[in-house]
């Protein structure tokens, strides 16, 4: 192949956005002119090279990346970075090895100190867009300004709140280690920046609604005014989060005065912040007036988002996430709380920290804590250390638990163990092909049929079947995805006379929410089913509210949604639909995050290949967050 500019834009696998951002550096910042006198290129052969870096980046950045490791593409063939391409379509290109390869490409890039300047930048080895270097160097900049936001007010005594701590956290003598529970809400008492992982049943929900109170009693005792923000990345999370933190707070005896400051409902993520004409309304220069801020199922927050909020954040405002880090990580741009979480790193604690805990909570061995986590030397400089609690016990499932094994294996990636567990004949888990699912369904549709569905009471009984059962798919489209499921429900109802496919909207269509409208307070992923209501056709969603089919915003079919969908969701009984053939789409993540939307019971329908390769794959997006955050 002749090394020129007309060659390298036209390289099929590459999408259009790659081309036309290596077409904007071609024409905007005479890359052909500044490679070609540089006195590191021995001849301009090398130059279109660089178009191709570029064009790999953007790859990269559209996969979810927030930056490209040069080490980790040096040396490899261009074929190598697209799966299911016919070899004839690309030619024979090959990166140079590393050093070579920062030699080509540095003279095109700025660093920190350019970002105002630079399109491109590089710092070490890592190569970004100056945009996610930027979002990137702002999150770090702010996590360290919050922790380091320790005002004298906070270094005072908790002796006011021991009671409520010891009434809120026990330990238990049987305990194998120690109340992480307990060390989370005595990290968030010390500091304005805490993070908790956890998986499904670990108690988040109910440990940050002690926390609230804590704070809010600490606060009223040193006589400042609560002001407290949940929120979470959609509507639906953050009404999920609303309902288990009323729970939690049903079975607490709180004082009214610390009641009354707990929030009555849970936000988006972007109407805390605002939004007006596009753009948001809190932010450096107009911060926030809340000084507690809860944000839910954290791993789905992207780069951009999370530079916004924590942009956002007042002076002095203590801020807790939550989440799980084993999970997907979000759809746009980063691995921002798997990141903050150190990738599955243990957190590490100062032996001050420790020494702190011990002597405010004499029922937590300090020793065990050390044991159990990494204590730092006295040179570790880690942004994070003393903010991370990882919960581990699981209180929604007994340790004989399947589903409780299945997920543990498939997070710590042993995959003739997953399958070994699948293959168990058990009531919790059960395991069937595709070519069975169809009369699977049907007799589980039959079952819960019961004398509603042929009575006129489709909407009745499709929502009691939602109500109870979750089918996820991890693609939208084909036979195994949402789009063909979703066929399969609707068949499966109309030969059994449930429903009847009058029209679109027809009495019992389950339906989703594809964007967030706010005048009509819905949000992206609201379900809802249509119903008959005063003569005519309505989508009725939770706590009854009705929308007219005229005025419904943008929405799908939603018998089946997609796993990343389901983020945020949970259900008594889970159907989990895995295609026949593999994609990039597939892995470890995905099929973890899948597993634990289940509360009791879990239908895996899918091949021992396909399940033992995504047990196997990774997600590792290249960021620079987790390596600046953690050292």
């Amino acid at each position: 192949m002749k090394d020129t500019w007309e060659n390298i834009i036209n390289l099929k696998p590459f999408a259009s956005i790659d081309r036309q951002r290596a077409l904007f550096f071609y024409k905007h910042y005479g890359l052909k002119q500044r490679i070609s006198g540089n006195e590191n290129c021995r001849d301009f052969e090398v130059a279109p090279l660089v178009y191709v870096v570029i064009m790999l980046l953007s790859k990269f950045l559209q996969e979810g990346h927030s930056c490209l490791y040069l080490s980790r593409v040096a040396g490899r063939e261009l074929s190598s970075f697209f799966d299911g391409i016919d070899g004839e379509e690309l030619p024979e290109i090959a990166l140079p090895q590393l050093e070579e390869l920062r030699d080509m490409v540095s003279p095109i890039c700025g660093d920190d100190e350019s970002l105002q300047s630079s399109p491109l930048i590089m710092t070490g080895d890592r190569l970004y867009f100056s945009q996610q270097r930027f979002y990137e160097k702002e999150i770090v900049k702010s996590i360290e300004k919050i922790c380091n936001n320790n005002s004298p007010s906070r270094e005072h005594s908790l002796k006011h709140i021991e009671e409520r701590f010891y009434s809120f956290f026990t330990e238990a003598e049987d305990s194998a280690e120690p109340d992480y529970q307990a060390v989370a809400a005595y990290m968030a008492l010390k500091s304005p920046f805490c993070v908790v992982s956890g998986g499904p049943g670990t108690g988040k929900t109910s440990t940050v609604v002690k926390i609230i109170a804590l704070l809010i009693e600490d606060m009223l005792f040193r006589e400042e005014e609560p002001r407290v923000a949940l929120v979470a990345p959609t509507g639906k999370a953050a009404a999920r989060l609303m309902e288990s933190i009323e729970v939690s707070l049903s079975s607490m005896e709180l004082p009214h005065a610390v009641k009354n400051f707990i929030p009555q409902a849970a936000h988006t993520i972007h109407r805390l912040l605002g939004v007006r004409g596009g753009a948001f309304l809190h932010h450096r220069e107009n911060r926030l007036d809340k000084n507690i801020i809860v944000v839910d199922e954290s791993s789905m927050v992207d780069l951009s988002l999370m530079y916004r909020l924590l942009s956002a954040m007042p002076e002095g405002g203590r801020i807790i996430l939550l989440g799980d880090r084993d999970q997907l990580a979000s759809v746009e741009g980063g691995a921002v709380f798997g990141d903050i979480c150190n990738r599955g790193g243990e957190p590490i604690f100062s032996r001050d920290f420790i020494q702190g805990l011990s002597e405010f909570f004499p029922s937590l061995d300090s020793s065990d804590l050390g044991e159990w986590k990494q204590v730092s030397n006295d040179n570790d400089n880690s942004v994070m250390k003393n903010h991370l609690a990882v919960l581990s016990k699981s209180y929604r499932f007994s340790e004989e638990s399947l589903i409780k094994s299945l997920s543990r294996s498939i997070r710590e990636g042993r995959a003739e163990e997953v399958l070994s567990l699948l293959h168990e004949k058990n009531d919790e888990v059960k395991y069937i092909k595709h070519g069975d699912l169809g009369n699977y369904l049907q007799g589980r549709l039959l079952d819960s049929l019961g004398p509603h569905g042929k009575d006129g009471g489709a909407e009745f009984y499709v929502r009691e079947l939602l109500s109870s059962l979750m089918v996820i798919s991890a693609h939208r489209k084909g036979q195994w995805g949402v789009d063909g499921l979703n066929l399969l429900f609707e068949e499966i109802l109309v030969n059994q006379g449930v429903v009847k496919r009058d029209s679109p909207f027809y009495c019992g269509r389950p339906v989703m929410v594809t964007g967030n409208n706010y005048s009509l307070s819905l949000f992206n992923g609201d379900r809802g089913v249509v119903g008959e209501r005063g003569g005519g056709r309505s989508v009725i969603f939770s706590e009854g509210k009705e929308v007219p089919i005229a005025c419904m915003p943008g929405h799908i079919t939603s018998y089946a949604m997609t796993i990343h969908k389901s983020q945020g969701s949970e259900s008594r009984e889970v159907m989990v639909v895995l295609p026949e053939n593999y994609s990039t789409l597939l892995s470890r993540e995905l099929l973890y995050t899948a597993v634990t939307r289940t509360k009791s019971k879990l239908v895996v329908v899918g091949t021992d290949e396909i399940i033992s390769q995504m047990v196997k794959t990774r997600t590792l997006r290249q960021t620079g967050l987790q390596e600046e955050l953690w050292g």
